[in-house]
């Protein structure tokens, strides 16, 4: 148990984890000449075990073979990293502090803490922005508040830490990013809401998640949409049987990228020889990844 808690406080771990973390850096930067920055993210950033390929650190020209290395993905690097980070504060720096220094120290953490979920979440602000000015100030403000959270949180620290402030609350901002980026990449969705001038909109685009769709346009009055979500899409195989619909889905294979749809007319008799037989609408088109 020793040797652990000791590994996990040696210089060298800390620079090892550095140096993995630039070349996943590198080789994600590179992988992006032909992939998407969302497929790079979860290929190389945020996962356990990236798959780099191989032939991203040459030109194209010298045609490498299509091979992938495992290596420490984002996700593990980040966590090892917060472990360290955490092992080396709880062994090297200690709370200075005694009696009414140490409650007043502790009351400022709990206030800096306080005003830091405030700044997250927007206390004190409207949900929405109704002109352009209002949303300068709404990012003004927030941007004030945190300042104030910073400040709160180093007065906390000065008085539990003395002259090892500085570092604690530098080690305590790069623990919340760290922790904030995996809740991030675990939770959050972007999304978009184009609309048009003079137009309006009842729903929002997901640019990473996709949907399959069955509008009912029988009743002129009201349409009823059967949404089936991407996680479903993606059981190749299954049959999905959606309340609502008075058919069934055979999920045959999903590609992530594939070309558009061509009528099977105009392939060749080479491409369409190992092309499945489907049935109805989907035989008359070819489809490849």
């Amino acid at each position: 148990m020793k040797r652990i808690i000791n590994f996990f406080l040696s210089l060298k771990l800390t620079v090892a984890l550095l140096g993995l973390s630039m070349v996943l850096v590198l080789a994600g930067t590179l992988a992006q000449v032909e992939q998407g920055i969302w497929t790079v993210m979860d290929q190389y950033f945020r996962c356990f075990v990236a798959r780099i390929d191989l032939h991203v650190f040459f030109p194209r020209s010298m045609n490498i073979p299509n091979l992938w290395i495992p290596f420490p993905g984002g996700f593990l690097i980040g966590w090892l990293l917060v472990i360290n980070l955490l092992a080396v504060h709880g062994s090297r720096f200690k709370v200075q502090a005694k009696g009414g220094r140490r409650v007043a120290g502790m009351i400022f953490l709990l206030l800096g803490i306080l005003v830091t979920f405030g700044v997250m979440f927007g206390w004190g602000t409207s949900s929405v922005a109704a002109t352009e000015d209002d949303a300068f100030w709404r990012v003004f403000l927030r941007l004030g508040r945190g300042t104030l959270a910073a400040g709160v949180l180093y007065i906390a620290c000065h008085l539990l830490y003395r002259k090892r402030s500085g570092m604690v609350l530098l080690h305590g901002g790069i623990l919340f990013l760290l922790i904030g980026e995996f809740i991030t990449a675990l939770y959050a969705v972007e999304a978009t809401m184009p609309i048009k001038e003079g137009e309006t909109v009842h729903f929002i685009d997901h640019s990473q998640q996709l949907e399959l769709s069955f509008t009912d346009t029988s009743n002129p009055d009201f349409d009823t949409t059967t949404v089936l979500p991407h996680r479903k899409l993606m059981k190749e195989g299954a049959t999905l049987r959606p309340a609502g619909l008075p058919f069934d889905i055979k999920i045959n294979r999903y590609m992530v990228n594939s070309n558009r749809p061509q009528s099977l007319q105009e392939i060749s008799a080479a491409q369409r020889s190992g092309y499945p037989q489907y049935t109805g609408y989907g035989s008359r088109l070819y489809v490849a990844e």
